[in-house]
């Protein structure tokens, strides 16, 4: 497995074309040892970002979020420089107090939230600490424990 890979890319859109994605030449399994390995990421000299490389149509790809392409200053068919390298540390999501009580009070939601896999659990927190008013915000821990109850892996 390599340490890092530093690679020029041609900025991509999704199918959708609503996010920017950055194809990458290279395989990842051979690279990381898996398709789908976490990683970090850094666009030009801009801070490093966590995530889990992804695979469309079978070309390896880095998933940008509209907030991710728009703080890095970069849109489609820009070129951009990116070094990837294994993400060894462990993956871990801060739960804010109000979601954690919510969960600590109801065992079976605890548990389905505690099962799922890293992104989604960070999906759930970004959901609930998103919210501006404090009545969403209820609202959003209130719905995320329904949510888990009924064997919801993202909020749908």
């Amino acid at each position: 497995m390599a340490g890092s890979v530093d690679v020029e890319v041609v900025v991509a859109a999704n199918d959708a074309g609503t996010n920017c994605m950055l194809p990458l030449p290279f395989d990842p399994k051979e690279a990381f040892g898996r398709a789908r390995a976490p990683v970090v990421v850094r666009v030009g000299d801009a801070p490093a970002f966590r995530t889990t490389r992804a695979v469309y149509g079978g070309v390896g790809m880095i998933g940008l979020r509209k907030a991710q392409s728009a703080e890095l200053g970069i849109m489609v068919g820009d070129t951009v420089r990116v070094r990837i390298e294994p993400d060894t540390e462990p993956r871990t999501v801060a739960v804010p107090p109000d979601l954690a009580a919510a969960l600590g009070g109801t065992p079976e939601a605890s548990a389905a939230f505690d099962a799922l896999s890293f992104s989604h659990r960070r999906e759930y927190v970004r959901w609930v600490e998103e919210a501006k008013r404090p009545e969403t915000r209820a609202t959003r821990v209130a719905k995320t424990v329904d949510l888990l109850l009924a064997g919801a892996r993202t909020r749908g």
